[in-house]
């Protein structure tokens, strides 16, 4: 541990050295552990803390799932049932009545 400490502060070229040990630092306690899967920093705090990676490219699924699950629902959802022939409005968005 002490090896990979010294030798990613070495790598580190930006910043004061305090900066540097600080991003080492959380670069460490975001890391999934092998064996249980997760963060110390997850196990500790019970959530996953956003890396810069996580701004750049966040995680389009949970947030298009998160989105959709509202109109899923039942009570929100208004069925329609359409036969050939039915008479049903169309908007008009060009010049003149709206339907």
């Amino acid at each position: 541990m002490v090896r990979t400490t010294k030798e990613a502060l070495r790598k580190m070229v930006h910043g004061s050295w305090k900066q540097r040990l600080a991003n080492f630092l959380f670069s460490q306690r975001v890391s999934p552990c092998a064996t249980t899967g997760k963060s110390p920093a997850e196990l500790l705090m019970k959530r996953r803390l956003r890396t810069v990676l996580d701004r750049i490219h966040p995680d389009i699924e949970e947030e298009t799932i998160e989105g959709h699950s509202d109109v899923t629902k039942p009570d929100k959802q208004k069925i329609r049932i359409f036969a050939p022939d039915d008479l049903v409005f169309a908007r008009n968005y060009a010049h003149g009545p709206k339907w």
